[in-house]
Parts: C-alpha cells; sequence; structure tokens
C-alpha cells in the first residue's frame, strides 16, 4: 500500500507509517531534503496561497510506479493544501483513501482559515461523487482527548502514532481472516467516514471527528486468544453491545472478532456518512 503524505502535518503521519513495512512513503512539501527516486518531492516555495494551485508542477512522473490502494494525508490550513486537487490528479486511476488531519479552527484566520475551508469541503464532495474512494476525517483535538494528558514535546508524535497505528490496525484486519463475523450491507455513496475506539466493557465510543447524521457503523474486534477459546458468553456481549450501536435499526452495523496473542482486548470503530459535513 502507498502513502502520500502533502504538507508538514502528511509528511509526519507519513513517516511514522513508515515504521510499517506494509507501506511506500511518499512526501511532498517545500525545503524536503531528498531525491525524486526515494519517493521525496521538494514543492518550490511560492508566494502565496493561490500559486500553490495555479503553478502546481505535475506529479505524473513522480508518481509513475503508483498503483491501487493510496492512503493520501494532509492537513487543510497550509499554502500546500490547495495544491491537493492538482496533485491527486496524478493518481486518479488509483484506489484513493484521504485522511484529512482537521486543525483547530478556532487558530486560523484570514488565508488559512479560507484554504482549510475549501480544502475540508471539496475533498469532501470528490469523495461523494466517487472520485475519491474514502475520506476520514480527523481532529487533532478529538485524538488528544482520546490519549489523555499528554507532556506538551510529546503531544503531535504520541497524536500521528495514534491515528497511524488505527488506521494501519484497521488495514491489517480487514485484510485477515476473522473468527467470526456480521457484515451489512454497504452503502455505495456513504464515502465520508473517522475511525474511533470503542470501550469493550462499558461500551463507551470515542470518535476522531464528531460525525453528523451516521448510516454506517462498523466494529473490529480485537479479542484475546484465550477469551475467544474458553469465554462461552463473548458472543453474546459483543451482538448485544452491537445491537444497542443500531440505535432501533436507523444505523447499518456490521462487526468481527479476530483473535489476537494481546492480553489487553479491543475494539476498533468506524462510522460512515454520505452527508457533508460543517455544512
Amino acid at each position: 500500500m502507498n502513502v502520500v503524505g502533502l504538507g508538514s502535518a502528511g509528511c509526519a503521519i507519513a513517516d511514522t507509517f513508515a515504521e510499517y513495512p506494509q507501506y511506500n512513503i511518499f512526501k511532498i512539501d517545500v525545503g524536503l531534503q531528498g531525491l525524486k527516486k526515494d519517493g521525496i518531492y521538494n514543492f518550490p516555495e511560492l508566494a502565496d496561497y493561490q500559486d500553490y494551485e495555479e503553478k502546481c508542477p505535475s506529479f505524473k512522473s513522480f508518481f509513475k510506479a503508483v498503483s491501487g490502494d493510496v492512503i493520501f494525508v494532509l492537513a487543510g490550513s497550509g499554502k500546500i493544501s490547495v495544491a491537493c486537487l492538482r496533485i491527486l490528479e496524478a493518481l486518479k486511476d488509483c484506489n484513493v483513501h484521504v485522511i484529512y488531519i482537521r486543525p483547530e479552527l478556532e487558530l486560523l484566520s484570514g488565508n488559512a482559515k479560507m484554504a482549510e475551508s475549501i480544502c475540508f469541503n471539496v475533498l469532501q464532495e470528490y469523495a461523494r461523487s466517487g472520485l475519491l474512494n474514502r475520506i476520514s476525517l480527523i481532529e487533532n483535538k478529538r485524538v488528544r482527548e482520546v490519549l489523555g494528558p499528554v507532556p506538551l514535546r510529546s503531544v503531535l508524535p504520541r497524536i500521528n502514532q495514534h491515528i497511524v497505528s488505527t488506521v494501519h490496525m484497521n488495514n491489517v484486519f480487514k485484510r485477515g481472516t476473522p473468527d467470526y463475523s456480521v457484515e451489512t450491507e454497504v452503502s455505495d455513496i456513504a464515502r465520508i467516514s473517522t475511525y474511533g475506539a470503542m470501550d469493550v466493557v462499558s461500551g463507551e465510543e470515542k470518535w476522531f471527528f464528531p460525525l453528523d447524521n451516521v448510516v454506517e457503523k462498523g466494529y473490529i474486534y480485537a479479542i484475546s486468544s484465550n477469551d475467544v477459546e474458553n469465554d462461552g458468553e463473548l458472543l453474546d456481549r459483543v451482538t448485544g453491545q452491537v445491537k444497542d450501536k443500531s440505535e432501533d435499526g436507523t444505523i447499518g452495523v456490521s462487526f468481527s472478532i479476530h483473535s489476537t496473542e494481546y492480553e489487553q482486548n479491543l475494539c476498533y470503530a468506524t462510522a460512515k456518512t454520505h452527508i457533508l459535513q460543517g455544512v
């Protein structure tokens, strides 16, 4: 699988994905050190936001060897972020999943706020229309709330690590064979999504973005092999918990149970909608 990081935030997350051997890493930003053949694109520094779109170079040769699944990661407030649509043109034949890191809007002003709004809305439209396979929306402050208190110097690395590990484990389990699963009918237009986690005991959900008008939820239970083999009430607890999340059938819910060697039981969650967020 390929990971493309755009801008400083996207490149930092791409570097975190590089810790796993399953990903080919590409980074695009101003002031990068490295060679294009190694997946590094040093984008020319330009005067203003509009120039980054209008003067964006072609990326066809940079991505000539890229095919199949692509995770494209960016935050929307940097100048280079407005070049995202031009860059994505070079990946139009790939199966692109955009991970959009939304900054704290209260800290943005002027051109940064306008650029973020444009990227946030246009990329959702691209996903809903099928030009992107999917967009996952994430707010750093939400991930920080999931992590709890973290020392200042460690905040961004810990946030990035938690985002990447969540995406990675979702990828791993979805490509694996579950011990048990129940699938709901998947809507082809529900392409706006987010990640989260659920406490397997209390059922409390913590989402990376406050997604409105959710129509589908998916839960991946990572359960210790000892519990999978010996807990006779496991399936009843899981199915009862999942049924509670369907909100009387208004939300389509699917789940899978995977045996792991971890001592702690975990549940990874995803939510989807076809409704544009923030409108």
